[in-house]
């Protein structure tokens, strides 16, 4: 598959951090060298949430 990567425990736990604390994919994907794409798709797989419940990156967590 071309473009995926592995991720480590260190940089899971970082997407987690910075994603629960209301970041968005952007600013994570910049912090850690990363494409926004690439945010996305590890938070979509691995089914990382927002505020204990699951939050589209299209909306704000205020609109259901």
């Amino acid at each position: 598959m071309v473009g995926r990567t592995t991720w480590t425990e260190e940089q899971h736990a970082k997407v987690v951090e910075l994603w629960e604390a209301g970041h968005t994919a952007a600013e994570i994907g910049k912090e850690m060298g990363k494409t926004r794409n690439a945010i996305l798709g590890h938070v979509n797989r691995r089914g990382i949430s927002r505020n204990g419940a699951l939050q589209s990156w299209w909306r704000k967590p205020d609109e259901g």
